[in-house]
């Protein structure tokens, strides 16, 4: 039978990580890796478990696809931090002796299943007791009439030119709304075009600005076409 070994909340984030990371100038990840090659290594040890048994830093490197003298720093910096030699430190309060197989967590949580489906399952037996003089009543249990199941309303989706204006107000503030109409007829009336260019706005520092930008030069260029048709611009 496979050997469990525990894992707390605050393993990942515990500070000895980042002062065995300096000092064998390795990652901070690399050290965590080998420290759980530790534990599953320590937590095998049939004759005395928090003891490493047999531990090779080149098998370790191979598992870990880093080199043999990498694993090696980490675990020489490990010494007074999480390794008191080859014994883990902090073994017997992190790994408490009891039982724990893996029948008996199956066990648990079998039970919790069943108690939880039936607190789902079980009808509202909840009775009221009538008081009334009379004795055929007195004492009766009447049941609750069920709850009546509530259809919810159906929602209307949003209109595209009413999701663009809305936007607008969001980026541009509540009087938006002038700004919003310009744009979409600089736009040629493209709803996606104009969202995209609200959207690209409200990443500057002045989107209004930007905006008004795009609806002048529109404006300019829908200008020059007109004199150019007439005849003026030449």
């Amino acid at each position: 039978m496979a050997n469990w070994v525990r894992l707390w909340e605050d393993m990942p984030t515990d500070p000895k990580w980042r002062v065995i990371a300096k000092r064998s100038g390795r990652s901070i990840s690399e050290v965590i890796a080998v420290f759980n090659f530790m534990l599953a290594n320590a937590g095998a040890n049939a004759n005395e478990r928090g003891v490493l048994l047999n531990w090779s830093d080149e098998d370790v490197a191979a598992a870990l696809d880093v080199d043999t003298e990498h694993v090696a720093a980490i675990r020489e910096a490990m010494q007074g931090k999480t390794l008191e030699g080859d014994r883990l430190s902090g073994w017997e309060k992190r790994q408490p002796k009891r039982e724990d197989s893996s029948a008996e967590r199956a066990k648990q949580w079998r039970e919790r299943k069943r108690t939880q489906a039936n607190a789902l399952e079980r009808p509202d037996t909840d009775t009221d007791i009538v008081p009334n003089n009379s004795n055929e009543l007195l004492g009766r249990e009447i049941a609750r009439p069920p709850i009546a199941a509530v259809t919810p309303l159906p929602v209307s989706p949003e209109a595209p030119d009413a999701r663009v204006y809305r936007r607008g107000r969001e980026v541009l503030g509540n009087s938006a709304g002038g700004i919003v109409k310009r744009l979409i007829v600089a736009k040629d009336g493209n709803l996606s075009l104009a969202a995209a260019a609200i959207e690209t706005a409200s990443t500057k520092a002045d989107p209004k600005t930007y905006l008004m930008a795009i609806v002048n030069a529109r404006q300019k260029d829908s200008d020059s076409e007109r004199l150019r048709i007439s005849g003026d611009a030449w």
